[in-house]
């Protein structure tokens, strides 16, 4: 099993300031579609940090979000 929120991102800019992810997909019946998350809505955080952190700990974060979350963490996109 793998965990994840049943989004498939765009990465249209990957380097900071400016990054810019988007939501290419929603899988049905995820907990990102069961949430209202639509294709083309932007990333701007997550767990409050901003999406255009450079620091270790904030990149570390970005990149669990956005690549392989952790089954039973908890993560505010937004």
């Amino acid at each position: 099993a793998t965990a994840g929120f049943g989004i498939e991102w765009a990465a249209i800019k990957t380097t900071a300031p400016g990054r810019d992810f988007r939501i290419a997909y929603v899988d049905p019946n995820t907990p990102a579609a069961n949430a209202g998350l639509t294709r083309g809505l932007r990333l701007a955080s997550v767990n409050g940090v901003s999406i255009d952190a450079n620091d270790a700990a904030g990149l570390a974060l970005l990149n669990e979000a956005l690549g392989s979350p952790r089954n039973g963490t908890s993560y505010t996109l937004a």
